[in-house]
């Protein structure tokens, strides 16, 4: 079955622009509290695609990602 919605990240790892991410993490993901979710995100997408309003962060597409402290 497909899953439905929207993923949401609670936190976004910024991996690096000085290798790729295969290689770093082949073969584990970066440590991440449990209970959490996670998604990499590269430089393009912090210079371009993400933004800062009111402490939130934000994609371009208007999406809100949620509060860690909340």
């Amino acid at each position: 079955m497909l899953q439905q919605g929207k993923f949401v990240a609670d936190i976004i790892y910024f991996y690096g622009e000085d290798s790729n991410i295969t290689a770093l993490f082949s073969n584990r993901s970066p440590e991440v509290p449990a209970g959490y979710n996670f998604d990499y995100v590269n430089a393009d997408a912090l210079i371009n695609r993400l933004s800062v309003t009111n402490g939130q962060i934000n994609h371009r597409n208007r999406h809100e990602l949620p509060d860690p402290g909340a």
